[in-house]
């Protein structure tokens, strides 16, 4: 039986909060009540459970219990693997045996787990406590704020509590919280909060909205980060991690985000309780926003969910990502490797209209000047530019707003009627109708033509140039044929690589079904979604940011290799786009060709994929590198 630091018994309150998952799970799965908790010891067992190491990483832990549950709500689950105890039936006496089993049965080739090196436990049920057994200060030492609390006000109140139960480890803990809707209604989820860390006023965190660079927290709580960072939708995973001294802190939230379908919102801040600051890290579970909250993430009526908080502290040489083991074995487990192969060279970046050049000789606001604009002279003269790009070296280039911009909507911008337009010479009296032939020209040369998909998780059901947009679900199938046409025209013209741009105003979930509804459209066309739209939507495609800032967004530039990607990720393709007005903001000057080569080389350095706005020449140091291996 698991045991905490002190060698006391887990509470049976996370047996039987992990046996009313199971039970629910079942009923859910069965159509039929639960049976009444028949629950057998595993003492009682005349044989030992063959295989209650789930996910074959070689211990019994939570990441078991979390895969259990994962496979159960999916239909997943091969009966022989979920009847734990043997009794000839998969029902709550499994997860239960499951859980007894935590940290006691390991293959007898492994070495024995190691010594704690923090304790852990609860205080009062809802406050969390961990101590360095070495020195014995207290890591985190609770505050008035508790683990978990409803938060109202929105859509929905918080109507139900969840149990809360600790497993520890030697490096810290997992907090699991059941909820078990029993109320007839809809409820929110609350937040949880781990509080309490003892560290100084000024610390390390790290911004995973971009590359994780270290950034600085000053307990005046001003800064970055302060007011909150949302999962999937702004940084890259639900985690934290704070350094301070000879200590990093990591806090990660395991919860199967496709299936619960829901964003979690995540922030740190300073509190002062009596005795100097501590701080804290908050996960405000489908928080009320109106661009982030989906009704169907709350609880439903009868709805069963578990979540797991892993905390771990390491000290001294050992890299921070280590306090991200726990989530980076759940999300290895769950989603595998990246479903795509990586292509690391650069990739040219044309723009073939601009902001600022809108007038009414040039309602498209097309670049190049007069002799090249499409509107009247068709797409020969800048087909045979792009195609120069061969002779400097690249082999995929991306056009961006190759039906050009709005001229009366231009809040609708970029549009997302990127292709179907060239199509309607007739009614808007332009020249575009050679769109297909010309682009096709691009790839017979040995080129990979990239197009850019303006607001690709938008529709337009009006038309050029309206007003109304709508956000594109791939359940409406007039929102699915006005996403298809356009698809289906750049395919025409030879697109094989499609930037999605603005794609997180789509949820994670129905993105990756719009993905694969695409791909199937569109065999053999490489999606990139802009801007890195999460961890698990990453892991299913390449994705697009911007690598160079102008000098007043200096702190947001790309500056590090991509922390989280590479540890969760490794093989992963992002772009790192460098636009020439970012470059020249950035260094006050006009860049030279050097400073082109520079730049580019920087960043393919950090293993993105330099994508320049200049024709430049390519170099052998513009080819990404694989920093995923400087973690092996």
């Amino acid at each position: 039986m698991a045991t905490d630091n002190t060698g006391r018994s887990l509470r049976t309150g996370a047996l039987l909060a992990a046996c009313a998952v199971s039970a629910a799970l079942t009923a859910t799965a069965s159509g039929k009540p639960p049976a009444s908790n028949p629950r057998a010891p595993v003492s009682s067992l005349s044989v030992r459970p063959p295989n209650p190491d789930l996910n074959g990483d070689g211990v019994v832990d939570s990441q078991d219990l979390m895969e259990l549950i994962r496979l159960q709500r999916s239909g997943a689950l091969p009966p022989q693997r979920a009847d734990i105890n043997r009794d000839g039936a998969f029902n709550a006496a499994d997860l239960g045996a499951l859980i007894e089993l935590i940290d006691d049965t390991r293959p007898p080739n492994l070495p024995d787990p190691p010594a704690p090196k923090f304790s852990s436990r609860l205080i009062t049920g809802n406050k969390l406590e961990m101590t360095d057994l070495e020195n014995n200060f207290f890591l985190i030492l609770p505050t008035a704020t508790r683990l978990w609390l409803p938060v109202n006000g929105g859509p929905n109140p918080s109507l139900v509590t969840p149990t809360i139960d600790l497993i520890p480890h030697p490096d810290g803990c997992d907090v699991v919280f059941t909820f078990n809707n029993t109320t007839g209604e809809w409820s929110g989820l609350g937040k949880i909060t781990v509080a309490g860390v003892r560290f100084g006023h000024a610390i390390t965190g790290h911004d995973f909205r971009f590359d994780g660079k270290p950034i600085t927290l000053n307990s005046d709580n001003t800064g970055i980060g302060v007011s909150g960072w949302f999962y999937p939708g702004g940084t890259y995973s639900p985690v934290n991690v704070l350094e301070d001294g000879d200590y990093k802190l990591g806090v990660s939230l395991i919860y199967p985000v496709l299936d619960y379908k829901h964003q979690v919102k995540i922030r740190s801040k300073a509190q002062f309780p009596t005795g100097g600051v501590a701080w804290f890290t908050e996960f405000t579970l489908n928080a009320n926003d109106e661009n982030k909250y989906n009704p169907a993430g709350d609880l439903a009526p009868g709805e069963v969910r578990a979540y797991v908080v892993a905390v771990r502290a390491v000290k001294g040489a050992r890299p921070w990502q280590e306090t991200l083991e726990p989530y980076r074995q759940y999300f290895r487990s769950t989603y595998g490797n990246v479903r795509y192969s990586r292509d690391p060279r650069p990739a040219q970046f044309s723009a073939l209209a601009v902001d600022g050049n809108h007038e009414v000789d040039n309602p498209y606001g097309f670049a190049g000047g007069y002799n090249l604009r499409p509107d009247l002279f068709g797409f020969r003269r800048w087909v045979d530019r792009l195609v120069d790009r061969v002779d400097r070296g690249y082999t995929r280039i991306m056009v961006s707003k190759p039906t050009g911009q709005f001229y009366v909507n231009r809040q609708n911008n970029i549009p997302t009627l990127f292709a179907s337009h060239w199509f309607e010479g007739a009614e808007f009296g332009h020249a575009m109708g050679d769109a297909v032939d010309q682009f096709k020209r691009i790839p017979q040369t040995g080129l990979n033509l990239g197009l850019w998909w303006g607001r690709a998780a938008q529709v337009m059901p009006d038309g050029w140039d309206s007003f109304r947009i709508e956000n594109l679900d791939p359940n409406n199938p007039e929102h699915v044929m006005l996403g298809f046409r356009e698809l289906d025209a750049a395919y025409a013209a030879g697109a094989r690589t499609i930037g999605l741009d603005a794609f997180r105003k789509m949820q994670a979930w129905d993105a990756i079904q719009w993905l694969q509804m695409m791909q199937h459209r569109a065999p053999g066309v490489r999606f990139i979604t802009e801007p890195v739209c999460g961890d698990v939507v990453h892991n299913f495609t390449p994705a697009f940011q911007v690598a160079t800032r102008p000098a007043s967004e200096a702190s947001l530039r790309v500056e590090t290799r991509h922390f989280l990607a590479d540890l969760l990720n490794p093989g992963h393709e992002i772009w790192g786009f460098i636009r020439i007005d970012r470059l020249a903001d950035y260094l006050g000057r006009t860049p030279t060709l050097e400073d082109w080569i520079y730049e580019a080389e920087r960043v393919a350095s950090l293993g993105y994929i330099a994508s320049v706005s200049e024709p430049i020449s390519t170099t052998p140091g513009m080819v990404a590198a694989e920093t995923w291996r400087l973690d092996e």
